[in-house]
Order: C-alpha cells, then sequence, then structure tokens
C-alpha cells in the first residue's frame, strides 16, 4: 500500500504515521547530525559517472535521544544497564520488522535549495530511503543520487554544506567549520581533495558535547568501487583495499571538526 509520504513500509505499524520520524531519517543524513559511524559509497562506473549513496543506522542515535530524556527522568529506578535495555526495547517497539522504503528529496527541500535552479533541479534527482528492520537489528537511513559526472557530484556536496550552513544560521550560529570537496576523475584516476575553512576552534565545552553524543569512537567511513581492479591508492587512513573496491576509515570527531585528511587518489587498471 502506498502511502501519501510517498514511503512504501512492508508493514503497517504506526511508525509510518509519524511525520518526525519520516523526515528525520533525510535530516539525519544530509544535515550530518548523526550521533553514530556514517558510511559514504561511490560506485563510479567508466565514464565519470555513478551513484553516490551516505547512510548510517538510525537506532543508536535514536537510543542515545531517548537516554538523555530519561536520564531527567528521577523516578525510573534501575542500573544504567537495566535503563539502557529498557529504552532499547522501547525504540525497538516502534520499529517494523522490515523497512524498504523511498521518499523524493524533492518533497523536504530547503528555501535556499529551492531558489537555486541548479540545486533545485539536482535535488529533484536525490532520494531518501531507510533500509533495514527489527529482523536485521538495524535501520540504515540515508539518500542516495544517481550523478551523471564529477560537477553534479561536487554540487551534491555543496548542497550538504549549505544545508549544515543553514542549520547553523536558524540557530544563530556561525559554522566552526566549512567544507568543500572537489572530485575529479580523468584517465582511470579518480580523485578527491577536501577544504575545510575554519572559522573557530571548537571549545573544550564544544568537545566535551561532541564526545558525548558520538562517542570518541564513532567512524566515518569511505567506500569506492571502481569499474576495474585497483592499481594504486594515495590516501590517509586507508582501511581495507580488495579488488574494484576501497575503503578509508575516519574519526567522525576529526571530520565534523575538519582535521580529517579525507583526500584520496585512486587509479585502476585499463582491463
Amino acid at each position: 500500500k502506498n502511502y501519501s509520504t510517498s514511503f512504501n513500509f512492508k508493514e503497517k505499524h504506526t511508525l509510518m504515521k509519524n511525520p518526525i520520524f519520516i523526515f528525520l531519517s533525510i535530516i539525519i543524513i544530509f544535515f550530518f547530525g548523526s550521533c553514530d559511524n556514517m558510511t559514504e559509497e561511490i560506485y563510479l562506473n567508466e565514464d565519470g559517472s555513478g551513484e553516490y549513496i551516505v547512510y548510517a543506522d538510525m537506532i543508536p542515535s535514536m537510543v542515545k535521544m531517548a537516554g538523555m530524556f530519561m536520564a531527567m527522568d528521577t523516578t525510573i529506578q534501575g542500573t544504567d544497564e537495566e535503563k539502557l535495555a529498557m529504552i532499547e526495547a522501547k525504540v525497538w517497539d516502534d520499529i517494523p520488522a522490515e523497512i524498504d522504503s523511498i521518499m523524493p528529496f524533492k518533497d523536504a527541500k530547503a528555501d535556499h535549495i529551492k531558489n537555486d535552479p541548479e540545486k533545485s533541479a539536482l535535488a529533484e534527482r536525490v532520494t531518501g530511503f531507510m533500509k533495514g528492520g527489527k529482523n536485521v537489528g538495524y535501520v540504515n537511513s540515508g539518500i542516495r543520487l544517481k550523478f551523471k559526472n564529477m560537477d553534479e557530484l561536487d554540487l551534491l556536496m555543496e548542497m550538504m554544506n549549505d544545508n549544515a550552513n543553514e542549520r547553523n544560521r536558524m540557530a544563530g550560529e556561525t559554522p566552526d567549520v566549512e567544507t568543500e570537496a572537489d572530485y575529479s576523475f580523468k584517465k582511470r584516476t579518480f580523485k578527491r581533495v577536501c577544504t575545510y575553512i575554519t572559522h573557530s576552534e571548537p571549545s573544550a565545552e564544544d568537545d566535551a558535547m561532541m564526545n558525548e553524543m558520538m562517542g570518541p569512537d564513532s567512524k566515518f567511513k569511505t567506500i569506492i568501487h571502481l569499474p576495474k581492479n585497483v592499481k594504486s591508492v594515495k590516501g590517509a587512513n586507508m582501511a581495507k583495499k580488495m579488488d574494484r573496491r576501497v575503503e578509508f576509515e575516519y574519526n567522525m570527531i576529526d571530520v565534523s571538526n575538519g582535521k580529517a585528511d579525507t583526500n584520496f587518489e585512486i587509479k585502476f587498471n585499463k582491463k
């Protein structure tokens, strides 16, 4: 059954009636507001087109948020472990057994995107999704775009940066760090150069809050899927290299603070 939100769940559930949950799947990723591990995957074709996907498991973030509210309620008894188990059980109560859903991002475009014809046109092709459920123990939420060339991939990164800046502006704050990502593809060489513009260094209080929200061990993973086998890789924090796949793994807090080296250059074979 199709619902007015454009989501198409395999199991009818009260979750579908909650607009906050529906839009959280988009906001968590597109605004880089996730509290835990995030993964971006790039599927590259030989002509420079491909698909970009970025996602995170919503469940740990939801558990942490629920835990913050529970900590304010002094009437709740039990050890920390018991309270955590209670929170996790409550969160999973509201999750269907199986989720495989999509939502056009155009339904959630911010005004600053709507007012830019080029970005607005690209946003029409961005799709939000949720996949997972109680049966598999995770709910990955994110966005995907099939890009035609590197210019479109760069523009998507610019839109992400714009959204992060807009979130800060709405909160009456200046962003601490802005990110400019430049992708290039030439002669079977795929390259990314990220420039971080730091407006202010995070305070000790900000660092403590970041550690509390994300956890010091939270990771941002980049996975590149190539059209041919890998020939060579340059770049810090490479975690795996195999056949047509290269993985990088960065500390999430370092990425958020603009202190991670996320540049890379990957060459792949002709045959």
